[in-house]
């Protein structure tokens, strides 16, 4: 296995490095940036770097920011660290300008406050939009879109491995199966059933406390977890109804969670998916993890239930 950092300074000029002793690659589903942390055996410090590209036998894991670099020297050798993030890490970072927008579409939020970072593709199928729509002081530029899916009664947004912005989940690329898990050998695997955020019904209440509507989720799970709205203030019940239900879709995203630990490297990226033979249940990466260190290399896989991912 050949590890190749290439990093570009300040100045424009290239630096490659051959000595990485370690490092973790971290893709999440849940967050528009990916993050990188590796070691380098050195004898000397390097310049200030502002982009770095991690390769695996020539193949890209990692193209991003330069978050920060520390180099020390001490008794059994010299040594570079780095932090790095993708360049998601700009809609986190920048602060969005407070403003009210009226009857604002998803197509005027992107091209305010996402595109100018890079991002120019979005996929969007819904007609709802908010009548207002107030953009606080200290929400970055994530925040907006995300709230502004929240406001006009859709899913969360993430972006996906061609860098296209979605507010919608779309099956990525299907993952090979083999034995009802993914192909390859596995270090460790293990499945988890948590059903303490699971959201069984929710319901309307009326100025006088009274049960007007209700909907149950699920209920041969025998699992009774319930959300109520009072009915003054709200417009539009079906609104309501949406935004509910994607708010369930969140918390049941949780109730089953797979990880599985594969001993080699395999391309995968969150939102990929896989279909067990032996299961009703398809299974959608969550979040990836490429960890390499003294014990070798490794490759952690979280998976969840891909109805609910989002």
């Amino acid at each position: 296995m050949t590890v190749t950092a290439c990093f570009t300074g300040t100045g424009g000029e290239d630096t490659t490095l051959y000595s990485c002793i370690g490092f973790e690659v971290v893709r999440p589903f849940a967050s528009p940036v990916y993050s990188c942390k590796a070691s380098f055996a050195m004898s000397g410090p390097l310049p200030e770097q502002k982009t770095v590209r991690l390769l695996l036998d020539g193949e890209t894991l990692f193209d991003g920011l330069m978050d920060k670099q520390c180099y020390s020297e001490e008794r059994d050798g010299s040594l570079l660290k780095i932090e790095a993030r993708t360049r998601g890490a700009c809609l986190l970072d920048c602060e969005a300008k407070p403003q009210t927008y009226y009857n604002p579409s998803i197509g005027r939020i992107f091209e305010r406050h996402i595109e100018p970072y890079g991002f120019t593709r979005l996929s969007d199928s819904f007609e709802t939009r908010p009548s207002e729509f107030v953009v606080r002081k200290g929400m970055s530029e994530w925040d907006v879109l995300k709230n502004y899916c929240r406001a006009s009664w859709r899913p969360d947004p993430y972006i996906d491995r061609d860098g296209v912005v979605r507010t919608e989940y779309v099956p990525e690329r299907g993952l090979p199966v083999e034995g009802g898990r993914i192909k390859g050998v596995h270090l460790a695997f293990g499945q988890e059933i948590d059903r303490t955020q699971y959201v069984s019904e929710t319901g309307i209440l009326d100025e006088l406390g009274r049960l007007v509507y209700s909907r149950e989720y699920t209920p041969e799970l025998g699992i009774t977890r319930r959300r109520y709205l009072y009915s003054a203030g709200v417009e539009d019940e079906s609104k309501w109804w949406q935004s509910q239900y994607n708010a369930y879709k969140r918390a049941a995203a949780t109730r089953l969670v797979r990880r599985e630990v594969l001993a080699h490297y395999r391309a995968i990226y969150p939102g990929d998916f896989y279909e067990p033979y032996d299961s009703e249940i398809g299974w959608a990466v969550w979040e990836v993890r490429y960890i390499l260190n003294e014990d070798g290399f490794r490759e952690e896989v979280e998976l969840r239930d891909h109805r609910f991912i989002r």
